[in-house]
């Protein structure tokens, strides 16, 4: 077959620019992408729901966080609360849980999804003692759906006005990165007469603030540097007034730089921030301790309750004696929810940043192609937003540009560089002529405004010529059995007949035997890849079989721990008391795989909550870790009436949780 040389060029590959000079991250390969579904859809057929406390146990006065999930619908009807006595309910809100996540991983592509929504409300119990959050029900499709709900113990204070404690955010509820800061006041009654400008404070007796957030590290929240701030405020001079904060103490006494948990070590002294005020028409010096945090992902966070223990003093006599008191005061914890953005008036093209100041641009690899030829369209986002919480634009949404482009998702790729994030699609024209690509709109969350807010990339040009195509008017001559040595004929018109010699035989097999080199490398290859997998199975194993011996003695220490503690409730109540919290401590550590120096009652409350435990038990357990964990720092409070029952019961606690 005979062609005509110059209707046979074509264009089949468009020309390509790309930046150059960025290291850049490819995620081609393996890519997740969260989307959030419809915020309408029905009530699926598997509706559940399961109620939880961000608190094991509060003080009256306090408040705690109710939360309730619903799986398998994201409709906005609230559970029913009715039941609930004795107690103030506040209703916080309500955050759609669903989610989509489409995987691809070599070209082929899996999809899963949840559908849900949690609803929160803040309790405030109005009586002390065992207080249950329940019983809870939700309509489904005319049938009841019903969860006990946990239950709290709600302990009594004796009031006084001395000493006023509160901790307070400057927001209940913020965004992901946005900034809040938590304030600690303590509020002391001034002395009075010519005394009322000094502390009312025993330098050499300070109090203690058990202030159980300021050693947290929360999940998700960036914590400012502690032992920084610490250093900053420690009191150095003898005679100065100041408080104790947990239990840190100097390592040495001419060492005032340097302070840590120790025993036997003299109590550090820091100093807040004082400033006089009125409460109630009474005079007042109050003390603060302000900290900034910034959340870095959607969670839920408690700070408090603050305890003080310790002498104040409230008169002085004529010879300047001071008279101390004792006082013993509670300040409530306050919770801060990170949440998404609202649902309200969220726009379609929303992609999940937060922040100000977005830019896109839209650019193509070729301004002149084919019909039919393939071209990379890039989305390129910057702005000050986080890139980690944005998902791909769905280009399926924007109808300007489908009508004009085929679009092939399963070749996304996102890079990285510079605090610029670009989603590159390969794209196909369907239309021919002198085109121009649409503005595809992008929207954020503006924090600065509080609002959404859409950015348009600008319209790019784009040429795309009609595809070749072969008529039957193009064929010259076909010559099977031409002589090859007659060569290339030249036509009237200097048409240049295109050589193709064709036999009657068919084609003829050409087998080649591979090389020594080769054969090496075939039978080679698979050799070392085979033992490359066996060397890396048996290191998985091995690693494996270390943990779970390691587990498995940590437990079985931590058991015996509270054996011991067993052993001595009858002779030293005080060492087995210890005992036993050191035991559940290492226990719960061990069988979770978290540390054990950081856990507090709620994070066993929050930990154990995905166990198949009652919640009773979960509940019992939670209050006894936090009755010998708050003994641990105040032997005052200790007993020792219940010792032996308290050892008994975690013991069949910690049984029902290994069958």
């Amino acid at each position: 077959m005979k062609l005509r040389s110059k209707n046979a060029r074509a264009t089949s590959r468009c020309r390509r620019t790309s930046a150059t000079g960025k290291l850049s991250t490819s995620l081609a390969t393996v890519f997740v992408l969260h989307l959030t579904l419809a915020a309408g859809t029905a009530f699926a057929e598997d509706v559940t729901f399961k109620a939880s406390s961000d608190r094991a146990q509060v003080y009256l006065g306090e408040s705690f966080n109710l939360t309730i999930e619903v799986r398998g619908s994201n409709a906005r009807q609230q559970p029913d609360l009715s039941n609930f006595k004795d107690c103030r309910i506040d209703y916080l809100g309500d955050i759609d849980r669903s989610r989509r996540s489409i995987t691809v991983t070599n070209g082929r592509v899996s999809q899963e999804s949840y559908t849900g929504r949690s609803f929160t409300y803040r309790i405030t119990p109005e009586k002390e003692g065992a207080f249950k959050a329940g019983p809870i029900t939700l309509e489904h499709k005319g049938k009841k759906l019903t969860d006990n709900g946990p239950v709290l113990r709600v302990l009594g204070i004796e009031e006084q006005d001395n000493v006023i404690i509160s901790v307070e955010s400057s927001r209940e509820s913020v965004l992901v990165d946005e900034p809040f800061e938590i304030v600690l006041r303590v509020a002391i009654r001034r002395l009075q007469g010519q005394y009322a400008h000094y502390d009312p404070l025993d330098p050499q007796r300070p109090p203690t603030l058990q202030v159980p957030y300021i050693e947290k590290n929360f999940p998700g929240i960036q914590s400012p540097d502690i032992r920084e701030m610490l250093q900053s405020r420690l009191v150095q001079h003898p005679s100065r007034a100041g408080f104790g904060i947990n239990e840190f103490k100097l390592r040495d006494r001419w060492d005032f730089a340097l302070f840590d948990r120790m025993k036997d070590q003299k109590k550090a002294k820091f100093g807040l921030d004082r400033r006089e005020v009125m409460i109630k028409g009474k005079p007042y010096y109050e003390y603060s301790l302000k900290m900034k945090y910034t959340p870095r992902e959607e969670t839920s966070c408690t700070f408090g309750p603050v305890i003080f223990k310790g002498d104040i003093i409230n008169s002085v006599d004529i010879s300047g004696n001071g008279t101390g008191k004792s006082i013993f005061a509670v300040g409530s914890a306050c919770t801060v929810r990170v949440v998404p953005p609202p649902e309200d008036g969220r726009p379609d093209s929303y992609i999940g940043a937060i922040g100000t100041n977005m830019t896109a641009e839209l650019e193509l690899d070729a301004q002149t192609c084919n019909l039919g030829d393939p071209l990379k369209l890039s989305l390129s986002i910057s702005g000050r937003i986080r890139l980690d919480n944005i998902y791909p634009p769905d280009l399926s949404k924007q109808k300007q540009i489908t009508e004009m482009f085929r679009i092939y998702a399963d070749t996304l790729r996102v890079d990285d560089a510079d605090g610029i994030r670009t989603y590159t699609y390969t794209v196909r024209p369907k239309q021919s002529g002198t085109l121009e690509v649409p503005p595809v709109a992008l929207s954020y969350y503006d924090t600065s405004k509080r609002a959404y807010d859409t950015v348009m990339t600008k319209a790019v040009p784009l040429r795309v010529r009609e595809a070749v195509k072969v008529a039957e008017n193009f064929i010259i001559d076909t010559d099977p059995d031409r002589n090859k040595d007659k060569g290339s004929k030249a036509l009237p018109g200097r048409i240049l007949i295109a050589p193709l010699d064709v036999s009657h035989a068919g084609s003829v097999s050409a087998l080649t035997r591979p090389t020594g080199w080769q054969t090496a490398i075939l039978v080679g290859s698979p050799l070392f890849f085979f033992i490359t997998c066996l060397l890396n199975a048996a290191s998985v194993n091995l690693k494996k079989t270390a943990d779970h011996r390691d587990r498995k003695r940590s437990l079985k220490q931590a058991k015996a721990t509270i054996d011991r503690g067993k052993k001595l409730s009858q002779k030293h109540p005080r060492e087995a008391s210890l005992s036993l919290l050191a035991g559940i401590k290492q226990y719960i550590a061990g069988y979770f795989g978290v540390q054990e120096g950081a856990l507090a009652p709620n994070d066993i409350n929050r930990l154990m909550s995905n166990t198949n435990l009652p919640q009773e038990s979960i509940s019992r357990l939670v209050e006894i870790y936090e009755r010998y964990f708050n003994i641990a720092y105040d032997s005052s409070a200790f007993t020792g009436d219940s010792l032996e029952q308290d050892i008994e019961e975690t013991q069949d606690i910690i049984g029902g949780l290994e069958e």
